[in-house]
């Protein structure tokens, strides 16, 4: 008999326990917190900025390290942009995008065509030509065995 008064015991403790954890999760989802906004995978810094011949246009070169702590090469990335309203839709551009050690160096040819040179052969992005502000500009890969 006191078999059953333990084991009854035993279940009125588990249903409690259960009770009290429901409880929690059915208040959490009545009164959701705010939920932390999810950082950026990557602190970006610029690391050199190129105008065109006429300062219509400017090339940004940034380098970008994770922040999940994992030892990776670094990322980098170069954008056109406008000198003027570059955050505005289609005044800036990402052309190119690659996971190197060393950045890529960075030429204008003339005024609508920029040279990016680099070692690696990872590309990840690669835009040819953009358009900007109704003008097109056109960006050429080259890529080297050497340092460029």
């Amino acid at each position: 008999m006191r078999a059953i008064v333990y084991f009854r015991d035993f279940l009125v403790l588990v249903g409690g326990i259960t009770l009290i954890v429901l409880s929690f999760d059915a208040y959490n989802f009545l009164f959701p917190s705010k939920p932390e906004p999810r950082p950026d995978l990557f602190d970006w810094s610029v690391v050199g900025e190129y105008p065109n011949s006429d300062n219509t246009v400017i090339a940004v070169l940034e380098r970008g390290v994770s922040n999940t702590r994992v030892n990776t090469a670094p990322f980098y990335h170069i954008k056109l942009q406008t000198l003027e309203n570059s955050s505005e839709w289609q005044n800036h551009w990402m052309i190119w995008n690659s996971q190197v050690n060393q950045p890529p160096s960075i030429q204008w040819i003339d005024q609508s065509n920029i040279e990016i040179k680099q070692i690696s052969y990872r590309v990840w992005e690669y835009e040819p030509s953009v358009e900007l502000n109704g003008k097109t500009y056109w960006a050429h890969l080259n890529t080297l065995q050497t340092k460029p």
